[in-house]
């Protein structure tokens, strides 16, 4: 496993918040708990993904394949080179110890196929072909405007297949604004229904000691079958 150490931005987040036991009450639980939720099978698009899809991986049963999209080449690579450290690091056994993970878990996520795209999760348009599962972790309040987040949460929605589901998640700064935040779960809910999707739920998530971050929004929606 290469170490991943150094100084960069992602590197550094990746050490100071994943190479070590879970922390409870920052959102994780919840998140794994929604993506156990997911029922849909196929291909799985993980939109900003960073180095962080083998943990979501961990949580999405389903999954026959994974294709992770991020604008940051480095942060897709120290995701790639970890994959099968991570799996037997400090994080994922306290995850295991707490019964979030199985040990059917690992010897699944070990195999699953992935591909790494550069792009910009936000605006672009993205590398993959309509899938069945898409997720995207820590992104949408990073979107600047309302148009630009329903634009998004559109995009998103016209890559899911069919019955497709999607799940989504991030973490609102404290003293930051954010059209998610100013949003929330009531108003994200009937943006989603008006663009054609069914909403299986929306939480706003106190985080705990969270420093720099004050709550956490998640939700499940999937569009209909036809």
């Amino acid at each position: 496993m290469r170490d991943v150490s150094g100084e960069s931005r992602a590197r550094r987040y990746w050490e100071s918040n994943y190479q070590r036991p879970l922390v409870l009450g920052q959102g994780v639980e919840q998140i794994f708990a929604t993506l156990r939720a997911i029922r849909s099978h196929g291909p799985w698009v993980d939109l900003g993904a960073g180095p962080f899809s083998v943990l979501w991986a961990l949580a999405i049963e389903h999954a026959d394949s994974l294709a992770a999209v991020d604008i940051d080449a480095e942060a897709l690579e120290i995701g790639a080179d970890n994959w099968g450290g991570y799996l037997d690091g400090a994080f994922v056994r306290s995850l295991v110890a707490r019964r979030l993970v199985e040990a059917r878990d690992l010897a699944r996520v070990a195999a699953l196929p992935r591909r790494y795209t550069r792009g910009d999760a936000m605006f672009d348009q993205w590398p993959f072909q309509p899938a069945p599962i898409i997720t995207a972790l820590g992104l949408a309040a990073l979107i600047p405007t309302d148009s630009q987040l329903i634009d998004w949460l559109h995009a998103v929605l016209s890559g899911l297949t069919p019955g497709g589901e999607f799940v989504g998640a991030s973490w609102l700064a404290v003293g930051r604004d954010s059209p998610l935040g100013t949003l929330g779960c009531d108003g994200l809910a009937s943006v989603l229904q008006r663009l054609g999707a069914v909403v299986h739920s929306c939480q706003h998530v106190r985080i705990q000691d969270g420093g720099e971050f004050e709550s956490l929004i998640l939700w499940h929606a999937a569009l209909p079958d036809q």
